[in-house]
């Protein structure tokens, strides 16, 4: 299983961050990312400055420059970070009682676990930093690698690994996410009180797609 270290390592690359000389250097990665986590998310991308996430991590700016050398470059990695860390935590969660259970009780997990974290400071802060490349080029340049991995991740294959991580469970994937972020956005906003029934919705036509792919492999 991946420690926190690795989750770091992985992303650092998949951003083309250099990677520090000595691994123990790695707390200071996990305190800068966190700091810019929690800053976004407090402030907003366009108020949260480097010199902040600085402080808050307690470490110089130039230290910070030196390991994340453009704020883009920063926000791009803790987007990275975050969502490193949350499939982390998923996959830490996933006992052998849930995968030995029901379609339905492993799909309801994946759909209950995304639905707590959209509501989470740490969604709010990926979502802030995705919202700005809408008008900043760089920054979607940036989280291109990024991007690039989610489509092909296939996270329910971490629920049902006797399905193929194919174009079918990628895209249910990402329909599972797009839908449970547009939901909470309305939930929030007071615009929908229907997100329970929403979601049993969401998982009645989650559970009939896996049994359709059964049915596929089976032949």
């Amino acid at each position: 299983m991946k420690t926190n270290d690795d989750v770091v390592i992985s992303m650092l690359e998949m951003c083309g961050i250099p990677l520090p000389k000595q691994r123990r250097s790695l707390d200071t990665y996990h305190r800068i990312l966190r700091a810019a986590q929690e800053c976004v998310a407090e402030s907003g991308y366009s108020k949260t400055s480097t010199q902040e996430v600085a402080k808050r991590a307690e470490i110089s700016h130039g230290g910070l420059f030196k390991r994340f050398p453009t704020k883009v470059s920063l926000m791009a990695s803790m987007v990275g970070y975050v969502e490193a860390q949350a499939r982390k935590m998923a996959v830490e969660h996933m006992t052998e009682e849930l995968m030995n259970s029901s379609t339905r009780e492993r799909v309801r997990f994946f759909i209950e676990g995304y639905w707590g974290f959209v509501q989470t400071p740490q969604f709010k802060a990926i979502d802030e930093v995705w919202d700005e490349t809408r008008t900043d080029p760089q920054l979607l340049d940036a989280l291109r690698p990024i991007i690039e991995s989610d489509v092909v991740a296939g996270d329910l294959t971490f629920y049902f690994p006797e399905l193929e991580n194919g174009v079918a469970i990628q895209f249910i994937s990402q329909m599972i996410y797009s839908s449970l972020e547009y939901l909470a956005f309305n939930h929030g906003m007071g615009a929908d009180d229907r997100a329970s029934e929403k979601l049993e919705i969401l998982i009645d036509l989650v559970c009939r797609e896996i049994e359709l792919l059964r049915g596929k492999a089976g032949q």
